[in-house]
């Protein structure tokens, strides 16, 4: 199978916290290659002609996001899989919608309180989540025509 593994661009002199992401990109590529993948690893880059040229070069049957962060900043790590998205490209790791809900802050304290408050909105709310993901990455196998699991 032919993985890409796509990190964040981390400058050589970022802090150790950063740099971080590269090693992981790292040991996942080189824990896919022992089992026979292809797996290369990429920097990524928020702009949709780089990723097309990113995504033609290495023809991945899937993405492993490790994209921890998008202009120094996790914040945007939704960029990633919204991109992704958009080009039907199956990948590993959360939608654009839980990134950009669990990074946003004041929204997670919200949610917390809310479910604090009212126990019974707490397993709605994870029946929603849960079923949105399976519609996603069902509605994503039937575009590209293969599955993600």
């Amino acid at each position: 199978m032919r993985v890409l593994v796509l990190h964040s661009d981390v400058a050589p002199d970022a802090p150790p916290d950063e740099l971080d992401t590269l090693d992981s990109a790292a040991a996942v590529s080189d824990a896919l290659e022992k089992h026979g993948h292809h797996a290369p690893k990429a920097a990524f880059a928020p702009d949709m002609a780089f990723l097309k040229a990113l995504l033609e070069k290495h023809r991945p049957d899937v993405v492993f996001n490790v994209v921890e962060s998008v202009f120094g900043a996790g914040i945007y790590s939704s960029i990633a899989p919204a991109m992704l998205d958009r080009l039907n490209i199956p990948y590993t790791g959360a939608t654009a919608a839980h990134f950009a809900a669990t990074t946003d802050k004041p929204f997670g304290k919200n949610v917390l309180k809310v479910v604090s408050e009212h126990p019974e909105l707490a397993r709605l709310l994870i029946e929603r989540v849960e079923m949105q993901h399976r519609y996603e990455k069902e509605l994503r196998a039937r575009q590209t025509g293969r599955s993600r699991d």
